[in-house]
């Protein structure tokens, strides 16, 4: 993953969106094993005449974590944040965020809205729709297997991020870097409340 934006075409800005998003969402669904974690510890972001963006500056400290630290230590960070014995420190769904309840109307409307779309809950997965890796693999989706017109795919994107992402995404974001057992998910999180708010920009912009 590299983010030289002087050099952005059309195609490259949206891989690289596509790949910020699949990146939250791989390490926010499950605990992240061995070999993503070394692939993540050997990110590499070219170095640049100008200062690093903050995404840049925090990409790197996210792969300087992963070098650093054990992936044992981050699997039971995983467990102590989404999971814990009962529920875990962070509660990762949308609904949650909206209405203080799980399973409630935000979920059945998200629902809905990807059906509308030609989503489908997969075999097999127990995690609901408005789980935040789910949503963040959604807009990877979106952006990278649409045959739509660019036009026509940021329209579908950004229905799905104002409307079911960004009215709580960023405050997710915050309370994961505010909780007491977080070190590789702190780091995380600023990844993602970072890049959340360059998207915000970017969709609005392209409206």
């Amino acid at each position: 993953m590299t983010h030289r934006q002087e050099q952005y075409t059309t195609e490259a800005e949206q891989l690289w969106r596509a790949n910020l998003y699949g990146l939250l969402a791989t390490l926010l669904a499950v605990p992240p094993d061995d070999a993503t974690l070394n692939l993540l510890a050997t990110l590499e972001i070219p170095e640049r005449s100008e200062p690093d963006t903050p995404i840049e500056r925090v990409l790197r400290k996210l792969a300087e974590k992963a070098q650093s630290m054990e992936g044992d230590a981050i699997r039971e960070e995983f467990q102590a944040l989404f999971i814990g014995i009962t529920r875990g420190d962070v509660v990762p769904y949308g609904s949650w965020y909206q209405t203080g309840f799980m399973m409630d109307k935000p979920l059945a409307v998200l629902r809905s809205a990807l059906a509308n779309l030609g989503y489908e809950r997969r075999e097999g997965v127990y995690e609901s729709e408005d789980h935040v890796a789910a949503l963040c693999d959604v807009m990877r989706g979106l952006i990278t297997d649409s045959d739509d017109s660019l036009d026509a795919a940021l329209m579908k994107q950004r229905a799905i991020y104002n409307e079911h992402i960004s009215p709580w995404i960023t405050h997710f974001f915050i309370d994961l870097q505010g909780a007491e057992q977080a070190g590789f998910y702190r780091t995380l999180a600023a990844l993602g409340e970072s890049f959340m708010e360059l998207e915000k920009e970017y969709l609005k912009m392209q409206g």
